[in-house]
C-alpha cells in the first residue's frame, strides 16, 4: 500500500519509525480520553433520562394546579417554579441530544477509528523495520 523503496538508508528508516511510535502514542492517548468520555456519555445519558421524565411529571402537575390559585404571591410563586421548571426541562433535553443514544453511537464510531489508525501504525512501522533490514542486508 506504501511505497517504502524511497527509504535508502536505515537512518531514514529509524526516523520515520521514531516518528510512527511518537504519533502512535498519541493516538494511544486520544483513544483512553475517548473510551474514558465513553464512559462518562454512557453514565450521564442514563441519568439524564430519568431526571427528565421527573421533571416532565413535575411540570405538568404544577401547570395543572396552576388555575386553581388565586391572584397572589402564592399564584405567583408557583408560576416563577414553572418557569425554573421549563428551563431546567429544556436544558436536560440539550443534554439528552449532547449525552443520548447518537452521541454514544458516534463516540463509539471515533473510538474504532482511532483503534484502526493504531493497527495502521504498528503496520507501517514493521514495514519500515522490515525496508531497513532490506537495506542493512544489501550494503553487507
Amino acid at each position: 500500500m506504501y511505497n517504502y523503496t524511497t527509504l535508502t538508508t536505515a537512518v531514514a528508516c529509524d526516523a520515520l519509525v521514531t516518528q510512527l511510535e511518537s504519533a502512535k502514542e498519541d493516538l494511544q492517548l486520544r483513544k483512553s480520553n475517548l473510551e474514558h468520555q465513553f464512559e462518562n456519555f454512557n453514565e450521564t445519558s442514563g441519568s439524564t433520562v430519568g431526571e427528565l421524565s421527573q421533571v416532565t411529571s413535575e411540570l405538568a402537575a404544577k401547570m395543572n394546579s396552576l388555575a386553581s390559585y388565586p391572584e397572589g404571591p402564592t399564584k405567583v410563586d408557583l408560576e416563577v417554579e414553572i418557569a425554573r421548571l421549563q428551563y431546567k426541562k429544556k436544558d436536560l433535553e440539550r443534554d439528552q441530544m449532547k449525552y443520548g443514544t447518537n452521541a454514544v453511537f458516534f463516540k463509539q464510531i471515533n473510538i474504532a477509528g482511532v483503534q484502526a489508525l493504531i493497527v495502521e501504525h504498528d503496520a507501517v512501522i514493521v514495514s519500515v523495520q522490515n525496508r531497513k533490514a532490506e537495506i542493512l542486508a544489501a550494503a553487507a
